[in-house]
């Protein structure tokens, strides 16, 4: 448990928590214009205060996974947008000078699939990309590591 929000009653998924505290998770039970929407949630005096939904981030299609490197300049998510590959497609964000996040990145047929492709996460220190394909013919789960020369 944190101290004041998110423990709220409304579902969190997929939280990831930004060295500065900032939690940044996936609800499908918010209150909000669509399911599947990414919220952050900032502290104030200590304590969380109200998730607020990320519109940079979200589309009008189911949006989760957020994972935030460590610096703060990108974010990757997975998401069922327009003019994906698959069933979940990774997507890169640039952080902007202003603080709000860019247009996302589709990620590619290097890393994306025809299938789900989803929980992202970057270990900074080594320069590695990890995430997971789920082939919903066969239920098999693979988990992928990649390499990352330039970010």
């Amino acid at each position: 448990m944190v101290n004041g929000y998110p423990n709220d009653g409304y579902e969190i998924v997929y939280p990831t928590i930004h060295a500065d505290g900032t939690i940044y998770f996936t609800s499908w039970t918010r209150p909000g214009p669509h399911k599947g929407d990414i919220f952050v949630c900032t502290t104030q005096d200590g304590r969380y205060v109200e998730p607020k939904r990320v519109d940079e981030l979200n589309s009008k299609h189911n949006d989760a996974d957020p994972e935030m490197t460590r610096d703060g300049k990108f974010m990757f998510i997975a998401s069922m947008r327009k003019g994906g590959l698959g069933h979940y497609d990774l997507y890169l964000f640039k952080r902007r000078r202003d603080g709000k996040w860019g247009e996302g990145i589709n990620s590619g047929p290097k890393v994306n699939s025809g299938n789900m492709d989803s929980d992202p996460f970057f270990y900074q220190m080594v320069r590695r990309f990890i995430f997971q394909v789920i082939d919903w013919m066969s239920l098999n789960l693979t988990v992928k590591p990649l390499k990352i020369t330039k970010l």
